[in-house]
């Protein structure tokens, strides 16, 4: 992607986190759920990037233009997860309280 893509870019609160742990999930099974809810955004979100910016797979290397488009659309992608999980942590803390 470029030296624009922010791949230590934090992706906020995830599900499992806002689940509360009393629910009888263990330490491991949250860590599981949570390694499956991040692989499943990545891919959505590979998904969704590629077939809004990448216009054909007729060049070698991808145009500025699709460069920042790509870069636009997973700040997007992940500035949503973050502000869902941020609800859904909410949600879990009232919840759990």
């Amino acid at each position: 992607f470029g030296s624009s893509f922010e791949a230590s870019r934090p992706v906020g609160p995830s599900f499992a986190m806002a689940m509360n742990p009393a629910q009888g999930m263990s330490q491991g099974e949250m860590a599981v759920m949570e390694m499956k809810a991040i692989s499943d955004m990545t891919n959505k979100m590979s998904n969704v990037c590629y077939s809004r910016c990448i216009m054909g797979a007729y060049e070698k290397e991808i145009s500025p233009g699709e460069l920042s488009c790509v870069d636009r659309c997973v700040s997007k992608y992940t500035d949503a997860h973050a502000l869902v999980g941020a609800e859904l942590q909410k949600f879990g803390d009232v919840s759990g309280a």
